[in-house]
């Protein structure tokens, strides 16, 4: 798979997944891949925003993702099935950084106009 030079990555805290997110100029425009760090099962698309994917972070346990987004949502994604658990909306800008606290039970985000916002991040 191709990735534009425009793109985040992040780590899942238990090493065996790397979460792709592309922005406008990249070739992942509104997806989120997840990567098998081994190599041994294809890209897992999170087919999450609508206009671009910005970020992403797991979860401290590595069982949930946080995407987020130009379309100004955060979504909460279950890792392992890659099922969208939560969509989080009520941001003004598109959202660029995201970070989980309290142990992945809240999760704040930030978005292009410098709002910032904290969610109930609780496992369902």
């Amino acid at each position: 798979m191709a990735i534009g030079s425009d793109c985040g990555t992040e780590f899942d805290p238990n090493g065996q997944y790397i979460a792709v997110a592309g922005n406008n100029r990249s070739r992942v425009h509104g997806v989120v891949y997840l990567l098998s760090c081994n190599g041994d099962t294809p890209a897992k698309p999170l087919f999450s925003h609508s206009i671009s994917a910005h970020v992403a972070e797991f979860s401290p346990d590595g069982r949930r993702l946080a995407t987020g987004g130009g379309d100004n949502t955060v979504r909460l994604w279950d890792v392992a099935t890659g099922q969208e658990l939560l969509a989080l909306k009520g941001h003004t800008g598109g959202v660029c950084s995201l970070r989980f606290a309290d142990g992945g039970q809240r999760l704040v985000s930030v978005d292009t106009n410098a709002e910032v916002r904290h969610w109930d991040a609780r496992p369902l």
